[in-house]
């Protein structure tokens, strides 16, 4: 991994027989604050940006664990983020450490998307279907068991050649077998912390692929990153995978414009 050491603004630039000539001078940065909040914020909304982008960077990972200077840590996520040449220019010409940060999570923020009313509907019917078995919480494996009576869901995952009932069947003995431990006497389903990543995930995934609004298909795709779920190995049962389901979501989409 490699990053900037200062910041310079140039006075003057020109070619010569050997190449270029610049002279500059350096642009002092303003002193950062300690933000651990706005670090920690950031670091997870830009992770979420990193997994729905398919951006692979363990050396990146490692390094917001190691350092606290808030200035480089911006500047790592400025230069990955999927953007224009001029919106990172502008990015990285913000002088205070903190205010870049902030910008950063910003424009993290403006990634979000309204849910469709079909989503919304079959993230209802996830949570039903953990009250339902009286479990304390609503896991991926509730929300892909939702998902397979999701219309736009369902279209990928026929397109991908998934049978259904038997994706249905073994999430059905998953929730009935494995969560007897998340049965409780009283109360709601809440979202595990996996589901409300795949929430935000599936925002990021609607942005990338020009989607107004989340579909249960981007959600179906956000669950990927999420190696460690059942609910992933229950798709990778059926041979759906984040590839597969990433064609025929621009497949579909292709036809639609078509």
């Amino acid at each position: 991994m490699t990053r900037g050491i200062r910041r310079v603004g140039l006075r003057s630039f020109a070619a010569t027989n050997n190449g270029y000539r610049s002279e500059a001078s350096e642009l002092p940065e303003s002193q950062a604050a300690d933000a651990p909040d706005l670090v920690r914020r950031t670091a997870q909304r830009f992770e979420d940006y990193a997994a729905a982008h398919g951006l692979l960077m363990p050396d990146v990972w490692s390094f917001f664990d190691q350092t606290r200077d808030i200035g480089h840590i911006a500047d790592t996520m400025a230069t990955r983020m999927k953007l224009s040449v001029k919106d990172k220019y502008e990015l990285l010409a913000i002088l205070d450490p903190v205010k870049r940060l902030e910008t950063i999570g910003a424009r993290l923020d403006a990634s979000s998307r309204p849910l469709t009313p079909a989503y919304v509907a079959t993230r209802r019917r996830a949570l039903e279907l953990a009250d339902r078995r009286r479990h304390q919480f609503a896991t991926l494996e509730h929300l892909l068991l939702a998902l397979t009576e999701d219309g736009d869901a369902v279209l990928v995952l026929q397109a991908c050649n998934a049978d259904l009932g038997v994706l249905r069947q073994s999430l059905t003995d998953y929730l009935d077998r494995e969560l007897a431990h998340l049965v409780i006497e009283t109360g709601t389903a809440a979202p595990t912390a996996a589901f409300q990543r795949v929430d935000r995930r599936a925002a990021l995934h609607a942005q990338e692929v020009g989607n107004p609004a989340v579909t249960g298909a981007n959600a179906l795709a956000a669950l990927f990153p999420e190696t460690r779920s059942p609910a992933v190995r229950l798709l990778a049962e059926q041979d759906v995978s984040r590839w597969r389901v990433d064609k025929a979501i621009a497949q579909a989409s292709a036809k639609d414009k078509g």
